[in-house]
């Protein structure tokens, strides 16, 4: 899942009414935080320096945990 300058993450939002994504520095630095309202969100992430991020995507109840690469 290399990246260079965005992510897309794509949302049931039918089935979910409140989703989120944080994305944090592999240290847990939190660089990005923000909701995500629509099916197709594409975030932009072109000033994130090369390296390993975490991602994690809380929708109503559930949580997903992803690694993410920029190169």
């Amino acid at each position: 899942n290399p990246f260079a300058s965005t992510i897309t993450i794509d949302v049931p939002v039918d089935h979910y009414k409140d989703v989120a994504v944080r994305i944090t520095t592999i240290s847990g630095a939190v660089i990005l935080n923000t909701r995500l309202d629509s099916i197709t969100n594409i975030i932009d992430v072109s000033t994130f320096p090369a390296g390993i991020y975490v991602a994690t995507i809380v929708a109503d109840q559930d949580i997903l945990v992803h690694k993410l690469v920029k190169m």
